[in-house]
């Protein structure tokens, strides 16, 4: 496993050092399956945040835990896999829940191992998924929220971006 590149987030954003401890810290993985289609999965409908949208793997960051131990952590609940490699840094924002915690997100470009084809999904926190090409994508977006859609369009960018190396 790699730590977390560099690439599209400020250095500062991923140090430990540096996190603001007003803010509770979101870690998110775009995974790809080498076929150019990103791993998502559907928020039950009585969860907290988001809830019925398509989103990425992911989840808080618990105290102690580095970023990338939390996003290695969250990959294995929510799917049943293990974190193999985190390709890049992705994107970073801040955002604001029904409950009034800001939270700060960094999101990146990973690989995982496992069965691939049958992920053991947290049935109390999602009730489908799927391995998304960019039609499939690009529909979502298109029906999809805009809180849904900010994870989709990123789904998108990394595939393209996957696409043309």
């Amino acid at each position: 496993m790699t730590e977390f590149a560099r690439e599209q987030v400020p250095p500062a954003v991923l140090s430990e050092q540096s996190r603001d401890p007003r803010l509770q810290y979101v870690v998110g993985a775009v995974i790809l399956d080498g076929k150019g289609r990103a791993y998502i999965q559907q928020r039950s409908w009585h969860v907290r945040h988001f809830p019925g949208c398509w989103d990425i793997v992911g989840g808080h960051v618990e105290p102690g835990e580095t970023l990338h131990q939390a996003l290695a952590r969250e990959v294995e609940e929510e799917t049943g896999w293990d974190l193999t490699r985190v390709h890049r840094a992705v994107s970073h924002f801040d955002w604001c829940g029904n409950d009034g915690i800001t939270r700060r997100e960094i999101d990146v470009v990973a690989e995982a191992a496992g069965d691939l084809s049958r992920p053991v999904l947290e049935r109390d926190k999602f009730i489908n998924w799927a391995w998304a090409d960019e039609n499939t994508l690009r529909r979502l977006a298109r029906l999809g929220t805009s809180e849904e859609s900010v994870m989709i369009r990123m789904c998108l960018n990394v595939i393209a971006t996957a696409n043309k190396q």
